[in-house]
């Protein structure tokens, strides 16, 4: 009965009781599955890690890790099996964090990248849901960890080893830090992010957005000194002249890791003959990586 003395027959919310449990499995299990996942998935031979781990050996060694033309012959010990590394295309700051782990040998980098990486990504979907969402039951949230530990945008990560899993974690690590006011978490979290631009506009838009500019400002000037830092280690012109090609190859449409990106535009393009990208069409060109 409740405080009026009536019945209270209301059932339980969703999540809590005996459904609770069945969540809890649901995550668990979710969770299980990746782990084991994660243990048995070695890389690829095309996995995007090579080139993060090659440019760290190239930034400890004095050399701009977007010089496509020396990644390649690297000797190291049961090291990337690339046989032609794509251009490198992070910011330059991203080589100088990644070098103190090209100390490790590739096969124990490749192990503290796996179980490091994906362990911050669902640990932080976690943070999020119970900061964002309290009123969300900890059962459901924890089916919601597991559910997103099988999807499958995560797995194709995981077999790619893309650096996209561990700027994802940062993103959402950086969000809930700017809700509990963690000032420079935050600012270290973002200065981190900006190795991949793209990531780093949300970054400005909340912080804006918040009228959070002294943060941000602190962000600007960390993310220009610690580039500056890298290059005087690479040779700032040299570097940056790599770095210029590298992006020009970047933009290029058609030339990326997937020489077939505009394939599924054939249709489109041999209809339009007049189109710039028309060149491009499917069995107008050579299939071969690279472009």
């Amino acid at each position: 009965m409740n405080e009026s003395g009536k019945l209270n027959n209301e059932r339980p919310r969703f999540g809590t009781g005996r459904s609770a449990y069945l969540l809890y499995l649901v995550g668990a299990l979710g969770i299980l599955l990746f782990v084991r996942q994660v243990a048995r998935t070695y890389w690829s031979v095309y996995s995007d890690l090579d080139q993060l781990f090659v440019a760290g050996v190239a930034w400890r060694k004095g050399l701009s890790p977007y010089d496509g033309h020396l990644l390649p012959y690297f000797g190291v010990p049961d090291g990337p099996t690339n046989e032609m590394l794509h251009t490198y295309y992070y910011a330059p700051l991203s080589a100088m964090l990644f070098a103190p782990l090209t100390l490790l040998s590739y096969p124990t980098f490749i192990a503290v990248w796996k179980f490091s990486v994906f362990g911050l990504l669902l640990t932080a979907c976690w943070r999020f849901l119970r900061l964002a969402c309290p009123e969300i039951p900890a059962s459901v949230s924890f089916a919601l960890v597991g559910m997103t530990a099988m999807s499958g945008s995560l797995r194709w990560n995981l077999v790619q080893f893309q650096p996209t899993a561990l700027i994802v974690a940062a993103l959402i690590w950086f969000v809930c830090a700017v809700l509990e006011d963690r000032f420079w978490l935050a600012v270290a979290l973002g200065v981190f992010i900006s190795i991949k631009m793209t990531y780093f506009l949300p970054v400005v838009g909340l912080l804006l957005f918040r009228h959070q500019y002294k943060q941000l400002a602190c962000m600007v000037i960390l993310i220009g000194g610690l580039n500056a830092l890298s290059l005087a280690q690479t040779g700032p012109f040299r570097t940056l002249e790599t770095y210029r090609n590298a992006m020009r190859t970047f933009e290029d449409p058609g030339k990326m890791t997937r020489p077939d990106a505009l394939d599924t535009l054939t249709p489109f393009l041999k209809a339009y003959p007049q189109s710039p990208l028309a060149l491009r069409a499917e069995g107008s060109r050579t299939r071969s990586l690279g472009g």
